[in-house]
């Protein structure tokens, strides 16, 4: 499942935000450009990604709030 997260702060690496949704399972991608608040998580299973969405979206992250949703693209 591929999961689209905006919002993260600009300063934000790809090792954090692997940390943070390593919490709910396996990790296969993470893409996010430098200085863009936009970035993707791809999760091998939907039962994972859809927990880390339901988990996640809304809350704060380094004091930004955060959008979490399923890409569709």
């Amino acid at each position: 499942m591929k999961i689209r997260v905006t919002g993260f702060p600009g300063i934000t690496n790809k090792e954090e935000i692997r940390r943070v949704f390593s919490a709910f399972g396996d990790i296969t991608k993470v893409e996010k450009e430098y200085g863009k608040s936009i970035a993707y998580v791809t999760m091998p299973y939907d039962y994972q990604g859809l927990k880390a969405i339901h988990s996640l979206d809304g809350t704060r992250i380094l004091g930004r709030v955060i959008i979490v949703e399923e890409s569709f693209s």
